[in-house]
């Protein structure tokens, strides 16, 4: 492993190794004009992107995923990103109306910034699901999204408030 440049530990009992960090950014970033360089982009942005707290992983999201969509418009995975932006800009708005945010969800400064721009957030929402909507690929999301589309557009809360009093379960 160490010939290749592979972080490793040694795992639970010592039966074997695993990497220390299964990043798939590396990839994309050498190969970002290709089908797996991209498919590797989407994989990580599908499980947030390494994040140093727990409460920034949307704004990444938020930040990575629009940087693709304006380097790659033309991506095979176009319907995914675009759906992965539209939700993480869904969660942002849903979790800036909970009245229990502070609680549990987010530190102070995090929850601050998500109530004040609440609106935005339900914007983009609308504009990518909208926007994937009208793609090809776009078609299996449907069903999901004529749940949501409705919600958003009438400033309504897609989540259940227990999603976000929840905490440590």
């Amino acid at each position: 492993l160490e010939e290749y440049g592979i972080a490793y530990k040694l795992d639970y009992m010592g039966e074997s190794y695993s990497a220390l960090t299964n990043s798939l950014l590396p990839a994309y970033k050498a190969y970002t004009g290709s089908y797996w360089g991209q498919y590797a982009f989407m994989r990580e942005m599908e499980y947030g992107f390494p994040s140093i707290a727990s409460d920034d992983h949307l704004p990444i999201i938020m930040k990575k995923g629009e940087e693709f969509l304006a380097a790659h418009a033309d991506s095979p995975f176009l319907p995914r990103i675009l759906f992965l932006l539209g939700k993480a800009n869904e969660t942002a708005y849903s979790v800036g109306l909970s009245p229990y945010k502070y609680n549990s969800f987010c530190s102070h400064s995090y929850c601050v910034e998500l109530e004040q721009n609440t609106e935005k957030y339900r914007l983009n929402a609308i504009k990518h699901y909208t926007q994937l909507l009208s793609l090809p690929g776009g078609k299996e999301y449907e069903e999901h999204l004529k749940y949501i589309l409705p919600k958003l557009k009438t400033k309504g809360s897609s989540y259940g408030a227990f999603y976000i009093t929840c905490g440590g379960c």
